[in-house]
């Protein structure tokens, strides 16, 4: 995964600078995919439908890069529900990756 303002490739995640902390001011990151939306769907010119799935606000950059290697994991099939899913338990688990 690189770092990038936006994510351009479906199917390949980035890391996102976000927006500081309100309470320390603190920078943080966050990963970004671009998935496939239904099945088909594509969008006057056959540009596909894609919608972004972003993972939680992490203060560790390097915490980020893993939460996007966990999404490009589960984005190696396109399978969006499982993309969501992994999104899903990130931002349940509240867990701190070293």
């Amino acid at each position: 995964p690189e770092r990038v303002d936006a994510p351009t490739e479906v199917n390949v995640a980035v890391v996102v600078r976000g927006e500081p902390r309100k309470s320390t001011g603190e920078e943080t990151w966050h990963a970004e995919i671009l998935m496939p939306q239904g099945r088909g769907n594509f969008l006057p010119g056959g540009k596909q439908r894609t919608m972004c799935i972003r993972g939680p606000h992490r203060v560790a950059q390097n915490q980020a890069f893993e939460d996007a290697r966990k999404f490009d994991a589960a984005g190696t099939t396109g399978d969006t529900a499982a993309v969501k899913n992994v999104a899903k338990e990130m931002i349940r688990g509240g867990h701190f990756i070293p």
